[in-house]
């Protein structure tokens, strides 16, 4: 039943298995980390554009309450725009 079977051939296969689920078993792995970090990225960005746009907000509420509407307007709008009245 076990003719023509090695210790050879068992050493050979196992060790096919072995790194085949070791490789399988690190892209898993990097897949999951990549998809972990892209949502962290993604989520740390928003955080940030939140808190810009509220910084932008208050010091263009300050300028307006001290009568500066151009500099707050000018400030809301942002550099992007070419219309600078």
């Amino acid at each position: 039943m076990l003719e023509g079977i090695t210790n050879e051939n068992i050493y050979n296969t196992n060790t096919r298995r072995t790194i085949m689920s070791a490789h399988t078993m690190y892209v898993t792995t990097c897949n999951i980390c990549e998809k972990i970090g892209n949502v962290l990225y993604r989520s740390g960005k928003c955080i940030m554009d939140f808190c810009e746009s509220a910084g932008r907000a208050r010091a263009a509420s300050e300028l307006s309450r001290r009568g500066m509407y151009k500099e707050a307007r000018y400030l809301m709008i942002g550099d992007n725009n070419d219309n600078k009245n």
